[in-house]
């Protein structure tokens, strides 16, 4: 016969098997604790989400109202370029040079899900792609993980306002624009995510300095499609015959830079009308993931509560039919 004790644990072994036991059956107690700190944490995460509403509102605001501000500005560029007397440098390729700049876009903050992450990926495929690149950094996230990597960060700026004005991004704009006039540069390209909606948004890299060409006609296309579209009786740009006053030149000399400057901000606006969206949509997944987890730690509560109470019962029951039997 075999004895069954013989196969139970003991010594450590049964203390570690007890221990196990211990970890896998919570006890009320605990479960209670659980739920409370994971309950502090949902109306943190709440607090958070509501705030990020209130935020990506206000920016989504502006960034929309600039949006045909900065398409119609491609427009007037695609004007100007008819006249092939026009030229400008910032209208040129610099082929003399290998080293490009690139402008990365993240947030000053974490806890707005891909968001960083998406930037930073698109980011390094283009530096696979151009070894020789310099970067400057948008947001401490951008510019701690950037730097982390090895990658040459030449210059980072942090703590843009949620408000941020053409003034506020003037300096990096205005810098960058001087390089690439000094031959340091052979482009500028702007690593950033396009506001599209409150639940999307899309990582976007685009060239800055040289104007794209293919994208100065798409985008004066569209901006002259949308007016059409607004008024019928409208002529197209393509059958008007522009005149410049002083000159076509001195117009080219003094309205590209506006433009350069006018794109740029519009790309920071639509970061961060993107981030908090980002934000918000994320701390509204965490919240509804606490609430669940809630909602399972309270079944399993109950659960156990009332296996307790089974017990307590069944004893007591069978307590008053041992008296009755004796």
């Amino acid at each position: 016969m075999i004895d069954s004790g013989s196969c139970l644990p003991t010594g450590p072994e049964r203390q570690k098997s007890y221990n196990y036991r211990k970890i896998q059956m919570p006890n009320t107690k605990e479960i209670r604790i659980r739920i409370k700190a994971i309950g502090s944490t949902a109306k943190i995460t709440k607090a958070m989400e509501m705030v990020a509403a209130s935020k990506m509102k206000k920016s989504q605001d502006t960034a929309v109202k600039n949006r045909d501000y900065a398409t119609a500005s491609y427009e007037v560029l695609c004007n100007l370029q008819r006249d092939e007397s026009c030229n400008h440098i910032l209208l040129s390729n610099n082929e003399a040079k290998e080293k490009n700049l690139l402008i990365v876009v993240t947030s000053d903050k974490g806890l707005c899900g891909s968001y960083n992450t998406s930037v930073i990926r698109k980011a390094l495929e283009y530096i696979k792609a151009n070894p020789e690149t310099d970067i400057i950094a948008i947001g401490k996230k951008g510019q701690k993980l950037l730097s982390a990597l090895g990658k040459n960060v030449i210059g980072a700026y942090t703590d843009f306002p949620i408000n941020a004005k053409e003034y506020d991004v003037a300096p990096i704009i205005t810098q960058a624009r001087t390089d690439f006039t000094n031959n340091i540069y052979k482009e500028v390209a702007v690593c950033y995510t396009e506001f599209q909606s409150t639940i999307k948004q899309k990582t976007e890299l685009k060239q800055l300095i040289p104007f794209n060409n293919d994208v100065i006609a798409s985008e004066a296309k569209q901006s002259n499609n949308d007016k059409i579209a607004a008024s019928p009786s409208a002529p197209r740009n393509d059958e008007v015959n522009f005149k410049f006053e002083p000159s076509c030149q001195e117009v080219i000399d003094y309205i590209v830079p506006r433009i350069i400057e006018t794109q740029f901000y519009q790309m920071i606006l639509e970061s961060i009308a993107s981030e908090q969206s980002a934000r918000m949509m994320a701390m509204k997944n965490a919240t509804d993931a606490a609430d669940d987890l809630i909602e399972d730690l309270e079944l399993t509560y109950n659960s156990i509560r009332q296996g307790s109470i089974t017990q307590e019962l069944a004893e007591i029951s069978a307590a008053v039919n041992a008296g009755r039997t004796s």
